[in-house]
């Protein structure tokens, strides 16, 4: 599958995923850098489903990645996708872009409310599935953004026992669900039992930290890096980056900045925070 039919269902997802991101880095800013889903349809939807388990998908990335595809996609389409995997690239371009429509309007929470009541078990499925797809996507490209790593690398190398305890803290620093996985707790229950107040001041610090730690001037753009990164378009040609991140609204609003020179600039302030990890 080359990386012209992988974009072209990249791009518009990530156009529904930013449609859904809309504030939040506005928000976090003005609040220290930490961020809320309060009053949002997607606390409700956690609320009203219980829907507590996204971090285990941190610990195997490919599923994580695939979770996307059914978010968008019913059984037959994907399907199709498996039969036809060189020929489907417009059709699923298509069909992709049908949730990214410009008319798109959206409920409101009594709205949302409602529906959920009224939901059948499969419809429920699929909003479980949209709200796993969007706390993984955006806890795995923050943690990108802050550490230079995937969730997934941290989340895994603190499983594997790799790095002290670092991993293990700064995964915690992006998602404190992952406090909820069994290896986790068990080095907890370890630390308590065996008098490692060390261990526990970290970890109490980390959860005290801003998700996102140090100084990101352009986030939405590094948003868009982290994305294409773990898609693994980051080693497109710059001018090619370029293109693509002005189709998706986060570079180039203003003519001293649609230079490609002044793009790179902005290229190796993300790649530089992935070099010091």
């Amino acid at each position: 599958m080359d990386d012209e039919y992988k974009l072209d269902t990249t791009i518009p997802f990530l156009k529904w995923f930013f449609k859904n991101l809309e504030g939040l880095f506005d928000d976090m800013e003005a609040a220290g850098d930490w961020f809320s889903f309060n009053g949002s349809a997607l606390l409700l939807i956690l609320d009203s489903l219980e829907i507590d388990d996204w971090s285990e998908h941190y610990l195997d990335e490919e599923a994580m990645r695939g979770l996307s595809i059914f978010a968008l996609f019913d059984d037959d389409e994907i399907g199709h996708i498996a039969a036809n995997p060189d020929s489907a690239a417009e059709w699923l371009k298509s069909i992709v872009t049908e949730h990214v429509s410009a008319e798109t309007s959206y409920p409101t929470l009594d709205e949302i409310i409602q529906f959920i009541n009224a939901a059948s078990d499969d419809v429920k499925l699929v909003l479980h599935v949209l709200a796993l797809t969007f706390l993984t996507t955006l806890f795995d490209c923050l943690a990108r953004m802050t550490h230079g790593q995937s969730l997934c690398e941290l989340v895994l190398a603190a499983r594997n026992g790799e790095e002290d305890d670092d991993d293990l803290l700064k995964a915690v620093q992006i998602d404190r669900s992952i406090l909820s996985l069994e290896f986790v707790k068990r080095r907890i229950k370890l630390a308590q039992f065996s008098g490692d107040d060390a261990f526990l001041k970290k970890l109490a610090y980390r959860m005290m930290q801003p998700t996102i730690k140090g100084k990101i001037t352009h986030r939405m753009l590094w948003f868009t890096f982290a994305f294409l990164d773990r898609e693994g378009f980051l080693a497109l040609p710059h001018d090619r980056l370029l293109d693509i991140c002005q189709q998706l609204g986060v570079y180039g609003t203003e003519p001293e900045c649609e230079e490609v020179g002044h793009f790179r600039k902005r290229l190796r302030e993300y790649r530089r925070r992935k070099s010091k990890k």
